[in-house]
């Protein structure tokens, strides 16, 4: 978790939340086991990804009404 955290706060001086989320997951994947991460970056802006079905995700902001999903389909603010 250390290290994935890391990974995902050293990718995020240089991409959005969403492609930090999407890297660290997809590195900390290969190693084996269940893994998921929620992002948000310094704008504001939330990224969140997973490689098992059973992880759910919520969040809100001063803009966004909650909202909380079992997967990237169901979010229609993801990119």
């Amino acid at each position: 978790r250390l290290l994935s955290a890391s990974r995902i706060l050293r990718s995020l001086e240089t991409v959005d939340a969403q492609a930090a989320a999407d890297d660290a997951v997809g590195r900390a994947a290969r190693l084996g086991g269940d893994v998921g991460a929620i992002v948000l970056d310094a704008e504001g802006r939330i990224g969140w990804a997973h490689d098992t079905p059973q992880f759910g995700v919520a969040y809100a902001t001063s803009a966004l009404a909650p909202a909380a999903f079992l997967s990237r389909t169901q979010d229609s603010q993801a990119r």
